[in-house]
């Protein structure tokens, strides 16, 4: 073969040879959960990091335009551009409904097309429900300026570490003195323009302090508590006279019976 017939001959290896280079499936990219648990808890925060390496998409001179990341039955639940650590990341609040199992994915453009990787290897969370949720007591003092908060823990809490008392401004957590409950005065409630108060403790739970689910809320104005809260209250109080009202007009009854039976004897 003379010389001018191998040089189409190697143009055409080359093309073949590249095309099936380009072809070539992306590296699948890795998955971890920050920080790393056997389990969680309700409201515990949880990180998914997606990663490749630059080097394996290097040789294509192509960088990552994104990624995804999908649960157990192959939905994609988030989809994130690199950080500046060229990662992907998604971030959520444990729930129950969060067990499961994750995988990722990242994507480039390649001539003017998606080319998407394999997914990682799965990633398994498991969920476990929060400590019970604790007490909350009050009572208004100083010209309805400050209020005294009772956060107590349900008898079966222990190894409590913290109490924390929740605003819609601010959390204020204390240490727990070995009690199973902590009293709390937030003073110049109206400077603070606080509109809500919950309570959570902590305990220690799994090598770590789990934060419990939160109280019901006590919600204030710039009054002292507001009417939702004074309805429950004065609605017990309601009921309660309301029977006593009720008793006391069939003991009426009977006695004005038995009086009306014992003028027809007389």
């Amino acid at each position: 073969m003379d010389a001018f017939g191998l040089v189409p001959m190697l143009t055409l290896l080359h093309i073949v040879l590249q095309v099936s280079s380009s072809a070539e499936p992306l590296t699948r990219p890795t998955l971890s959960v920050q920080p790393m648990y056997q389990e969680y808890y309700e409201g515990e925060k949880i990180r998914l990091v997606c990663s490749t390496f630059q080097n394996l998409t290097g040789m294509r001179n192509l960088m990552v335009q994104g990624y995804r990341f999908f649960r157990e039955n192959g939905q994609q639940i988030h989809q994130e551009a690199p950080n500046a650590y060229g990662d992907g990341v998604m971030d959520f609040e444990a729930q129950m409904n969060k067990t499961g199992s994750y995988r990722c994915a990242y994507w480039l453009e390649e001539a003017g097309r998606e080319v998407q990787s394999d997914q990682s290897r799965t990633s398994s969370i498991q969920v476990n429900a929060a400590p019970s949720a604790p007490s909350l007591n009050y009572m208004i003092f100083d010209f309805r300026k400050s209020i005294r908060m009772e956060c107590t823990a349900p008898p079966e809490a222990d190894q409590i570490r913290e109490f924390r008392f929740i605003t819609n401004k601010m959390v204020i957590s204390v240490m727990a003195t070995g009690n199973s409950s902590y009293t709390y005065n937030l003073t110049n409630v109206k400077g603070k323009d606080v509109e809500s108060i919950r309570c959570a403790y902590a305990k220690y739970l799994s090598g770590r302090n789990v934060v419990s689910r939160s109280s019901n809320p006590i919600y204030i104005d710039l009054l002292g508590v507001r009417w939702i809260r004074l309805l429950a209250v004065g609605g017990s109080f309601f009921t309660i006279n309301g029977l006593i009202f009720l008793i006391s007009y069939c003991i009426s009854l009977k006695s004005r019976s038995l009086l009306q039976k014992t003028e027809r004897t007389i």
